[in-house]
C-alpha cells in the first residue's frame, strides 16, 4: 500500500513539474501580411507605394534570430531579407510619412541602406509606406511581439493631415481609441475632424447633432493591425494642435471563443484548421 500511495506522490510531483514549465512566462507573437502591388516601369504611380504601420515590438536581430527585450526600428530587423534589393536607384524602398526619411533594400541579403536603418528611425504610431520598384507582385509580413503600451503622444497639427498608425494587434472599435478625449472635433459631415484609413480611402466622422460616429463606408468602424491612417483636423485651435493620446495601456486579451458575440477588442488571428487538415 505504502509503495502505491509513493508512486501516486511521484507522480503527482512529475505532473505538477510538467505544469509548472508548460505554465511558464512566453511571449505572445503575431504576424500581419501586406502584399505589394507591382510597378512595372520602376516610376512610383501612387498604385505602387503601399501604407502601413508596425502593430507589434520589434528586436533586434542577431544571426536571423531576435534578441527579446532589445527593441529596434531599423528595416533590416523590421522587414529583414524580405522584398528585392538593388541600388539607391532601383532597390525596394520604405519612407516614413511623417519625415520623408526612407531606406532601400540593398542587394546584399538583409541589409538596408539609408536614414531610417541609420536612425533606427521605424517606430511605433509613424505611418509608412513601401515602395516596391519591380515589375512583379512582392508580400511582405511584420511579424513581432503583441504590445499595447503607450505610445505617442501624437501631435495633431490644426488645419492639416496628420499621418499615423497603431501598434496593436487588435482589431479596435473607433469609438475606444480615445479620439474624442484627446481633442478630435465633431460637427456635421462638412466640419467635423476625420479619421481617414490610407489605402482604402475609407473615413469617419463624430456628427455632433446625434452625437454618433458615422462611418463610410458603413463597414469601416475600426482601425486594424497593420494598416495606416491619417487623421484630418480641420479646426484653427488654440495650442494649434491637440495631442492624441491613443496607448490603452493594457495587455491583449485572448480571443473569444468561436461564437461568441462579445463586441470587445479581440487579437485579429488567422482561422482555424479544421480536423485533419493538412499542414
Amino acid at each position: 500500500m505504502l509503495k502505491k500511495v509513493a508512486f501516486v506522490l511521484a507522480l503527482m510531483l512529475c505532473v505538477s513539474l510538467a505544469l509548472a514549465l508548460e505554465s511558464g512566462p512566453s511571449n505572445t507573437v503575431g504576424f500581419v501580411k501586406k502584399t505589394l502591388p507591382a510597378d512595372p516601369d520602376g516610376t512610383g504611380p501612387l498604385t505602387s507605394y503601399t501604407p502601413f504601420g508596425l502593430p507589434f515590438t520589434f528586436w533586434d536581430v542577431v544571426s536571423g534570430v531576435p534578441v527579446y527585450n532589445v527593441p529596434s526600428g531599423r528595416p533590416s530587423d523590421v522587414i529583414g531579407a524580405q522584398l528585392t534589393g538593388g541600388t539607391g536607384g532601383t532597390g525596394d524602398r520604405v519612407i516614413s510619412m511623417t519625415t520623408g526619411y526612407y531606406a532601400f533594400r540593398n542587394v546584399l541579403p538583409g541589409l538596408w541602406q539609408g536614414t531610417l536603418e541609420d536612425s533606427s528611425g521605424m517606430k511605433a504610431g509613424v505611418a509608412f509606406q513601401l515602395w516596391n520598384r519591380h515589375a512583379f507582385i512582392q508580400d511582405m509580413v511584420l511579424a513581432g511581439q503583441v504590445d499595447t503600451s503607450t505610445f505617442g503622444p501624437i501631435w495633431i497639427a490644426e488645419l492639416a493631415y496628420t499621418p499615423l498608425s497603431f501598434r496593436d494587434a487588435r482589431v479596435r472599435p473607433i469609438p475606444n481609441i480615445n479620439l474624442r478625449t484627446s481633442g478630435f472635433t465633431g460637427g456635421t459631415g462638412g466640419t467635423s475632424d476625420r479619421l481617414i484609413e490610407l489605402g482604402t480611402g475609407s473615413y469617419a466622422y463624430y456628427a455632433t447633432g446625434t452625437s454618433l460616429w458615422v462611418y463610410n463606408p458603413t463597414t469601416f468602424t475600426s482601425v486594424s493591425p497593420g494598416m495606416a491612417y491619417r487623421i484630418w483636423n480641420r479646426h484653427d485651435t488654440v495650442p494649434g494642435g491637440w495631442w492624441y493620446n491613443y496607448g490603452p495601456n493594457i495587455v491583449s486579451r485572448p480571443p473569444d471563443r468561436p461564437g461568441s458575440d462579445d463586441p470587445i477588442d479581440k487579437i485579429s488571428r488567422p482561422p482555424n484548421r479544421p480536423r485533419g487538415a493538412a499542414r
